[in-house]
């Protein structure tokens, strides 16, 4: 893969960012959703203030990830008991 040096922009700055051809498209989506998010944020929040609206959306974010990787570990566990369970009733059968 080749590796691209892209632009982006992200609350009025541009940041130079240096990416695999397969992620031009993701970051591309990424940086869309960034911005809206922080759209968003002033909104809700009547604030101008870039900084605490990124504050927030990192808050948001990180929280959300926290859930995600929280929750894999318990699908984990109900996968590992099916399996148990389907295990059993093979050695019924």
């Amino acid at each position: 893969m080749a590796v691209q040096n892209i632009k982006i922009m992200i609350a009025g700055r541009t940041y130079p960012v240096r990416a695999e051809d397969d992620e031009v498209d993701a970051i591309k989506e990424i940086e869309k959703k960034i911005n809206r998010k922080i759209n968003e944020y002033a909104r809700i929040y009547e604030t101008e203030n870039k900084t605490d609206i990124i504050t927030l959306i990192l808050l948001n974010c990180s929280l959300e990830n926290y859930n995600i990787k929280k929750h894999k570990g318990k699908d984990s566990d109900i996968l590992n008991l099916i399996s148990e369970i389907e295990s059993s009733i093979d050695k019924v059968l």
